[in-house]
């Protein structure tokens, strides 16, 4: 004998599968779109009055992408990004006879300028666990939220260049998703879905690369310098991304309590690791630290840490 229960459930999934397919073939525009049609919101996304302020962002956001693209394509710029799919295939074709001397620009200690480093570093030895805080708040993504990111197609050395990063960053991206945070970073085809974009930065002297942490913009930059592919360096873009990842879920560098006092507040969550991915150690490493302390701040359900408030973001995607 069937469960009614049951049986009722079963007649609405299939109400609400019907709709969805109903939508979708007749919408030829965006999931927020098919969402709409559906009378409901946006996975990761606010309902009532802060949903509807959030699309609204959106909208903007995508009309000021369509501008900037008008522009650079008035200035023959290129601002198309790269197709994930078309990447990982032609990466795979490549990677077998991508040497590191196939992509090493010149000659080359880590260092990225997220958070200026100061010239007296302390070294391995001293005290350095998680470290957070930024002016006054601790920025984060909200849970259960997806951070969008692109990859610029132009700009780049070579192709091979843009291809190696994108690939690169997106295995960095896998290692941090493996973790379970409730936040997830996703490779896109279209700036215009992107919560931030990877570029070329050129000669940045010193540093690898430069990230930013979690804000509610509508468009973030990540940049990866010159001296990231140069000998010594390139082989390590995985170990640089991680690290880089780290500050866009909103960590901080370990050094920041004794070297970075000039932005406000710090907090110390979990126990100090000077081999942590968010130290200056090459090549940076995800520390079982990382992982456990990482997760443990995401999970945190409180306003406050230690005097500080928590401030969650949802990506403007």
């Amino acid at each position: 004998m069937s469960d009614p229960k049951q049986s009722e459930e079963n007649q609405s999934m299939k109400k609400l599968l019907g709709a969805l397919k109903d939508a979708v073939s007749e919408s030829g525009d965006d999931w927020e779109n098919i969402i709409q049609k559906l009378g409901g919101s946006d996975i990761g996304s606010p309902s009532g009055v802060e949903g509807e302020e959030m699309r609204s962002q959106r909208t903007a956001k995508r009309k000021k992408i369509k501008e900037m693209k008008d522009r650079m394509k008035d200035r023959n710029q290129d601002v198309s990004v790269l197709d994930p799919d078309q990447v990982r295939q032609t990466f795979q074709g490549l990677e077998p006879t991508l040497s590191k001397s196939d992509l090493a620009i010149g000659e080359g200690k880590y260092s990225c300028v997220t958070q200026a480093q100061s010239s007296d570093m302390p070294t391995s030895s001293d005290p350095t666990s998680i470290i957070l805080g930024l002016y006054g708040t601790i920025p984060r993504w909200k849970r259960n939220t997806t951070v969008n990111f692109a990859v610029y197609a132009g700009g780049w050395p070579t192709y091979n260049h843009a291809i190696f990063a994108a690939y690169r960053l997106n295995e960095a991206a896998t290692t941090w998703n493996s973790l379970n945070l409730g936040v997830k970073f996703t490779w896109v085809s279209a700036l215009e879905d992107a919560c931030f974009v990877l570029g070329y930065g050129g000669d940045g002297g010193d540093t690898l690369a430069r990230a930013f942490f979690p804000n509610s913009k509508d468009l973030n930059n990540m940049y990866v310098y010159l001296k990231a592919f140069q000998s010594g360096y390139v082989n390590y873009l995985y170990n640089v991304f991680l690290h880089e990842l780290g500050h866009v879920l909103g960590l901080r560098h370990e050094f920041a309590p004794e070297k970075e006092q000039g932005s406000g507040p710090l907090v110390v969550w979990g126990i100090r690791n000077p081999l942590s991915v968010m130290s200056y150690t090459f090549p940076p490493l995800l520390q079982p630290s990382d992982r456990t302390d990482t997760k443990s701040f995401y999970a945190y359900t409180g306003a406050m840490i230690q005097s500080v408030s928590v401030q969650d973001f949802y990506p403007n995607n």
